[in-house]
């Protein structure tokens, strides 16, 4: 039959370059998601009723550390989850250092 004589393709990156790759992606992950968590917890800590956000209106300065759009974002964020929201903070920074620690240094050492 004419189709079992197709010659399969070499793929397009080799083993080695992909498995560097996936490592970086990884990695690059849980340095984002400690990021993030660094963000939304300064957000957070720096929370001012008196800020301007969709729920409020003020004309005195904003003391988010992020300004404007930290205001806006932290506003909704108390209102609706306390904070509480220092919960999801707190395990997102823990679930980067677990992807960035655990998944490259430890199964990389082990060669896994």
């Amino acid at each position: 039959m004419a189709y079992n004589s197709v010659r399969e393709r070499d793929p397009l990156i080799d083993k080695e370059t992909q498995r560097a790759l996936e490592r970086r992606l990884t990695e690059f992950l849980g340095v984002v998601m400690i990021a993030c968590s660094a963000l939304f917890s300064l957000i957070i800590f720096t929370y001012s009723p008196t800020d301007p956000g969709p729920l409020s209106a003020s004309d005195l300065p904003v003391k988010n550390f992020l300004g404007s759009t930290g205001a806006a974002i932290a506003s909704p964020l108390i209102l609706v989850i306390g904070l509480g929201f220092l919960v999801v903070s707190s395990n997102t920074a823990h679930l980067g250092v677990y992807v960035f620690f655990y998944i490259l240094v430890l199964k990389g050492l082990l060669g896994g």
